[in-house]
Formats: C-alpha cells, sequence, structure tokens
C-alpha cells in the first residue's frame, strides 16, 4: 500500500537533515573569509537603501567590538523622541563615520558627544549620535533621511559621504549602474537572499560558483569579470544628493554641518616591472589573464595594482567632488567643517599617523583622526552658534 504523503514527509526530513549537515561543515571547515566576508556580516540588503546594517549586533570587526542598537546603528539604544530641553545631533556618513577600525568610544560622535557636554560653557542638554554606515553613498544618505533619519527628531545634522561616492563597486548587485540608477528590487527575493547570506553552506557554495564561472573574487572582494567603468555617483548626482538632503532639511527647521573628508595619497608601486603608464584597468586584465593561466601569484600582484591604481584615480577624481561641497556650502550658506586641511596642518607639525593603517588604508580615520575631526565640528559648532553657549 503506497502512503505518497508519508513518504513526501520521509524525504523532506532527510533533505533538511542533509542541509543541516553540509551547513555544520562549513561553519566548522570552510574558513577562507575575505573583508567582504565580515562586511557582510554587518550589513543587509534592504528594498529601499539598497543595504542596512544589522541591528542588535555583538560582534568583533576589524580587531575592535562593534555593537549596534535596535536601529543598526552603532550606539546604545536610544528613544525616538528626544527629551525635551534637548538638541540632538546625528552623524551621517560611511564607514569613516561608523568608526572603522576604532571603538565605538574613539568615533567623531562620541568624542564630539563628551567634549560637548563636558564644556562648562554649555547651556542647555546635548546629546550626538552616530548614524554612520558602512558603505554609504550620499544617494543612500538621502534615502536614509527621508526614511529613517527625520523621525528621529534631529536639531543638527553633520554630513559626510563622499568616498564611497567615487567607488565604482558596492557590497551588493555590481551591475554597472549608478546607486542613482539600480531599479528597486522584489521584498520577498531579497529577504530569501538576506536568510541565505546566514549560511556557511550558501556562502561557500557561491563562492565556489563564481570560481568555476571564471570570475574574479578579489577586486575590491567582489566577483567581478569586467572592469566596472561608472563611480557610484557622479559629480552631478552628489550635488543633486547633498542639495537635496539640505533642502530637506532646511524645511524641517534642522541645522546641517557638511564634513570634506580626507583620503590619503596611496603609496607608490614598490615593483619596479610595472609600468607607470598603465591604467587600472590595464592591470585589472593583465591579473585575469594570468589568472587564467593558473599563475596566481602574478595575478595577486596585477590585482594588487590594479586596486592601488584605482586608489591613485580617486584621489584626483575626489578634487571635483570637493568643488562640488564647496559650491554647495557657500551657495546654501552652510557650515563646511574642512578636515582635509585640519589633517594636512597636522601631518605637517605631527608624527602620529591620521588612518587606521596607512600602508593600506587610505580612508578610514585613526583615533587621531576621529579626535581632530571632533575638534574641528566643535570650533565650527560653538563659532556659529549652533547651540547655546554662555558668552
Amino acid at each position: 500500500m503506497n502512503h505518497p504523503i508519508h513518504d513526501r514527509i520521509i524525504c523532506i526530513c532527510i533533505s533538511f537533515l542533509m542541509l543541516g549537515i553540509l551547513e555544520i561543515g562549513a561553519r566548522m571547515f570552510y574558513k577562507d573569509k575575505n573583508t567582504l566576508d565580515y562586511i557582510l556580516s554587518i550589513i543587509k540588503q534592504s528594498p529601499d537603501l539598497i543595504w542596512t546594517q544589522q541591528p542588535n549586533l555583538n560582534i568583533k570587526f576589524e580587531n575592535t567590538s562593534v555593537k549596534t542598537n535596535n536601529l543598526g546603528f552603532r550606539e546604545n539604544v536610544f528613544p525616538l523622541k528626544k527629551n525635551a530641553n534637548t538638541t540632538r545631533i546625528l552623524c551621517l556618513g560611511g564607514s569613516s563615520t561608523f568608526g572603522w577600525g576604532v571603538e565605538a568610544d574613539q568615533t567623531y560622535s562620541s568624542i564630539l558627544n563628551s567634549q560637548l557636554k563636558n564644556d562648562p560653557s554649555l547651556k542647555e542638554n546635548v546629546e550626538v549620535f552616530n548614524a554612520g554606515i558602512i558603505g554609504y553613498s550620499s544617494f543612500q544618505g538621502l534615502k536614509l533621511l527621508e526614511s529613517r533619519i527625520l523621525e528621529l527628531s534631529p536639531d543638527i545634522i553633520t554630513i559626510s559621504y563622499l568616498v564611497n561616492d567615487i567607488d565604482k563597486l558596492r557590497f551588493y548587485r555590481n551591475n554597472g549602474l549608478t546607486d542613482k540608477e539600480l531599479p528597486l528590487k522584489n521584498n520577498t527575493l531579497i529577504a530569501l537572499e538576506n536568510a541565505l547570506e546566514n549560511s556557511a553552506f550558501y556562502i561557500m557554495f557561491k563562492k565556489m560558483l563564481s570560481q568555476a564561472q571564471g570570475k574574479t573574487p578579489y577586486f575590491y572582494g567582489t566577483s567581478q569579470n569586467l572592469y566596472p567603468k561608472k563611480r557610484r555617483v557622479t559629480p552631478e548626482e552628489y550635488r543633486e544628493n547633498i542639495s537635496s538632503i539640505i533642502n530637506i532639511a532646511k524645511e524641517k527647521g534642522i541645522k546641517i554641518v557638511l564634513i570634506k573628508m580626507p583620503i590619503l595619497n596611496p603609496p607608490k608601486s614598490k615593483n619596479p616591472e610595472f609600468d607607470p603608464s598603465s591604467s587600472a584597468e590595464d592591470y585589472f586584465n593583465k591579473a585575469k589573464n594570468a589568472k587564467l593561466k593558473n599563475d596566481l601569484a602574478l595575478a595577486d600582484k596585477y590585482f594588487k595594482e590594479a586596486k592601488r591604481l584605482e586608489l591613485v584615480e580617486c584621489v584626483k577624481i575626489i578634487q571635483a567632488y570637493y568643488g562640488v561641497l564647496e559650491d554647495i556650502s557657500e551657495k546654501y550658506n552652510v557650515i563646511l567643517v574642512d578636515a582635509v586641511k585640519a589633517f594636512e596642518k597636522h601631518e605637517k607639525e605631527g608624527t602620529e599617523q591620521l588612518f587606521v593603517n596607512p600602508d593600506y588604508d587610505l580612508v578610514h580615520p585613526s583615533y587621531l583622526g576621529h579626535k581632530i575631526i571632533a575638534n574641528e565640528l566643535a570650533n565650527e559648532i560653538k563659532t556659529h552658534k549652533l547651540i547655546s553657549f554662555s558668552q
């Protein structure tokens, strides 16, 4: 006598058992993790923001402790509605604001919070919160403001989006489009992919599939067959995004402070064999060819040179975006904190490093770098009387 329902239940149970065994095996023995894998443990895909940070995290990342609150921010839980007679400052930005490579109390938002509260001339209650999200562009910052930040009732917002705007790759959906050009993604598909991203077996299988397809997992840790052409945000889109943030904030009576964030010049190539006239794309293609010939050591050298040359290009391009910030500051009469100039001044006078690891990390400020940014912010806030101080 046949029992089709009973047989199906047995098959389903066996399938789940096999998947469970594969998942346990992957978690125990698969150790091939790169920086992107650790980043993806902090973020998840979002229908409207491309990605957000995971809420309620308590993990180690870049040798630091990373805890997020119920909103996914690197902060303790804070009420949606601020207390009466309190000025709330939210610091928006990417991983430099988030505090990549430094502890939470070493970020410029945390340092600014302590400086303002400990100022004896302060005449009101102030709270400063870190709303930085790893990898965020000005496009995502605008969407974040509209969908999440306004409901937190900030009085002052600091804006430091820039470095990710000039990047060519995102953590998700690298399809050659700018952030603005990305079509909306199905909510159900996003929920499914977010669930799968928690599976070690799925991550391992996805990497093996990419390698079988001949994709390159090195360039910024993202599987690519072709060298990306477009920046995530064009200078024109950057102007539009920052201007929109200011206009929305002004309509709500929110004061804006812009921050011009520094980027370190990449070191010169140490390999005399490399052609100084070649581009990042040239070395990316050379690396792909070396990989096809199974010369992995040479491919690795070429990929590293491609990444270095891309950073060289970013340093050149960023000047145009700095110019946009300066134009916007003047047009809208908005404060612009020039952290670039502050870093340059310190580099002439001091010896301590201002970036987490200047040998390869050209973007993320060290604890000292964060202190300099916080000092500049505090001075501008006080000089322009954004909050009340006694004479």
